[in-house]
């Protein structure tokens, strides 16, 4: 028996412990929740009220303000990361748009040297069709009369007549030099000679 009453006078000595819990702090902490609750909802700043009290209070204090250095380390952070990033941003930019500078560049001269391409294809073309024409009409001029080969050789354009003379053979040349008129005959001589 004297086992149990001591059982029973333990299980007292703890009963006032967890009554104060459930009678006083439980019911303070549901209180104060209610409370703050019903503040925030009616429009007051419930957080700043918070920290200027726990300002006051000397343990609490520590915290709030190495909380509010956290955050304004971190805010100076961010803002350093940000100030990067642009810095970034800008050369990245500035990169791009040089390289679309020279790639415009790069295009112009694509399309100069097309052109000019074709410029020089259709001077081909052109010179080919001379040619052509040359080597008919002087093969004409090798059955022609040599008097009136000359005649014609005289009254034409200076190039003409000696791209013309220059393609015919040395005799024919010869022969219709023989028929003109010999300061002509000799001076078209000469410029035969300084072309080749």
């Amino acid at each position: 028996m004297r086992h149990l009453e001591k059982q029973v006078q333990k299980q007292r000595k703890t009963n006032p412990f967890i009554w104060f819990i459930f009678a006083i702090v439980i019911p303070l902490a549901i209180a104060a929740i209610l409370t703050l609750t019903v503040l925030a909802i009616a429009g007051v700043n419930v957080d700043g009220w918070l920290k200027s009290a726990g300002e006051k209070i000397p343990g609490i204090s520590a915290v709030i303000s190495s909380e509010e250095e956290q955050d304004s380390n971190d805010t100076k952070d961010a803002k350093t990361v940000i100030a990067q990033k642009n810095e970034e941003i800008e050369a990245l930019e500035e990169e791009n748009a040089m390289l679309e500078a020279t790639i415009d560049d790069l295009e112009q001269d694509i399309l100069t040297l097309e052109a000019k391409l074709s410029d020089e294809d259709t001077d081909r073309e052109e010179d080919e069709e001379k040619q052509t024409s040359l080597k008919k009409i002087s093969s004409s001029f090798k059955k022609m009369d040599h008097k009136r080969a000359a005649q014609i050789v005289e009254n034409l354009e200076r190039d003409i007549a000696l791209s013309l003379l220059a393609d015919l053979s040395n005799d024919t040349r010869g022969k219709i030099f023989e028929a003109m008129d010999p300061e002509l005959a000799a001076t078209l001589t000469e410029q035969l000679m300084d072309n080749k």
